[in-house]
Order: C-alpha cells, then structure tokens, then sequence
C-alpha cells in the first residue's frame, strides 16, 4: 500500500574482511524488490557505511594465544579501539600478520602445537619493524629477556595478568599514559590538562594515539566520535589549546624523532610510513620544516 513502510531483509557486506548485519527501513520498498530500487544503494551509503567507516579506520591488534576464552576476555576489552582478530597456533597467526598487518600484537610466548612462541616472535619481527609487541607468559621473564633482546618486544608480563593492569600497559605502549610523551605533547602540568578533558576531546586524544600511523581525516575523526568536524575542531582548540592538526603533527613529530633515535639502521620510508606518511620525500620536508634538521642531521646530532 502507498505510504506503507516495509523491512528490507538483513543486508551482508563484506568489506576488508568484515562483515556486518543491518536491517534499513524505506518507505515503499518491497522485500521482494529492494536490491532493484534505486534508492536502496542510497540507504546503504547513509546509514551503513558511515558506521563501516568508523569500524574500518581502528587499528588492527592481534592476540595470539591457545587460551580462547582468556583471548576472547581481552578481545571485548579492546574491541572499542581495534578491530582485534585471535590466533590460536602459531601459523594461524603469521597467516593473519600476513594478510592484515597488525600495529600491536600480544603474543603467549610459551610454545604452540606447531611451532614455537620464539618462532612465531620471529617470523611476525621479519614482516615487520614496527609493530608493538608485548609478550604474556608463565616463563621466566628473565630468561625470555635474553631471547628476545633482538626482536623489541615492548615488555613482558607474567600469567595470571589481571586484565585491567593488561589495558593500562597496552595504552602506555601506545602513547597513552605515558609521562615522557604526555609531557611534550602538554606540558609539565600534563595531568591536570588531561584530567580535565571532556569526554569527547579524551575520545579523540585517544583515537588520534591510536591512529597517527593511518592518513585519517577530521570527517573521519569526528564520524568515530559521532560528533560534527566543526563541533569536535572548536571543542579540541577550547580544551587543549591547539588545533587538531597541529596536535596531530606535533605526535608525529614525537614518533619520529623517537624511531629515528631507537632505530639508527631502518630506512626513512619505513619511519615514514610508520607516522602515517606514505610519501618519503614529503615525509622528509615535514620533518624539517618542524625541527630545523634533516632525519640524516637529526640522527648524527643524537648522544652516543
């Protein structure tokens, strides 16, 4: 009947390996019909993809550990900030590294049925410098320390972890919550200024830890938050004093300065790519003109 509204039925997409349910509602809209309608691509690009998006744009973190349900306990945990993909063995792992590289990975040490934790350590370090590894084990940290001085894991934590200690150290890693860090990015009087953020600025604060590595836009941003760009860009300069680009640049500018001081032999493409620069040479003239040096002249000018 005119005027009368029907269901479309459950709509599946697929989009880099994540597939989501929807149900959308349209005025006149057969069931039988709806692929044909020519609204219907309209209603999927308003309603589904912005929500895709916002899903799309987190980082990846992968968890590879035989206990499924201690896995899945830190998966929901951290399904806010990541999409978070669970390895069980250890060539399930290095199959998900491969095909989705992931920015952060916490890794059980202790040996899979098909090969070893070192292993896995290995091979997940060979296909990538940067990612931010955290080892979770019952061995001794002391002995694994000295297996994997080589690899930068970026710490070591002992089983039974309470998860709540699990998420603080992972933001740390990340940025988050760490003092040397906080300090540049907000001064000496850092704890106050964070402390006093609003929910949505902390929100972004904590998206754009996250996310430096990714070329993410302020429509971007502002669509995970679920706030206007224009709305999210006057509350961030109220609260924190600069605009979001120039926050952003600012932690880039960190992380550079950071990789290019731990890592004397990585290529400058690879440092670029690492701070959301896909371009080396342009990643080399922003560097410059925010610090006066060139990568090359800031790394002989380091103490040694």
């Amino acid at each position: 009947m005119p005027g009368e509204s029907h269901v479309v039925p459950s709509v599946y997409l697929r989009h880099a390996g994540y597939r989501e349910k929807i149900k959308l509602n349209h005025k006149n809209i057969s069931h039988k019909g709806a692929k044909g309608h020519p609204a219907y691509k309209v209603i999927i690009m308003k309603t589904y993809l912005p929500a895709l998006r916002r899903k799309m744009i987190k980082p990846c973190f992968l968890i590879v550990d035989t206990d499924l349900r201690w896995a899945t306990n830190i998966s929901l945990r951290l399904e806010d900030k990541f999409n978070v993909l669970v390895a069980l063995n250890g060539k399930e792992a290095i199959s998900r590294f491969s095909a989705q590289p992931a920015s952060m990975v916490l890794l059980d040490l202790n040996d899979f049925s098909d090969m070893s934790g070192l292993e896995v350590l290995t091979q997940i370090r060979g296909k990538s410098n940067t990612a931010k590894i955290l080892i979770v084990t019952s061995k001794s940290t002391h002995e694994l320390a000295i297996n994997c001085a080589n690899f930068n894991v970026a710490g070591f934590l002992t089983k039974p972890i309470d998860p709540h200690i699990l998420i603080e150290r992972i933001n740390k890693i990340a940025g988050i919550g760490d003092p040397e860090l906080l300090k540049i990015l907000w001064g000496s009087e850092y704890e106050k200024r964070v402390n006093a953020l609003s929910r949505t600025v902390k929100k972004a604060v904590d998206f754009i830890h996250w996310n430096f590595q990714s070329d993410f836009s302020r429509d971007e941003l502002s669509d995970h938050i679920n706030v206007s760009p224009d709305y999210l860009s006057r509350l961030f300069h109220q609260e924190c004093g600069l605009r979001l680009k120039d926050y952003i640049t600012k932690l880039r500018i960190c992380k550079s300065k950071e990789l290019l001081a731990m890592y004397p032999d990585m290529k400058l493409k690879e440092i670029a790519v690492s701070v959301g620069f896909s371009d080396v040479n342009y990643f080399s003239r922003f560097f410059k003109k925010h610090t006066g040096l060139t990568c090359n002249e800031f790394r002989r000018n380091l103490p040694t």
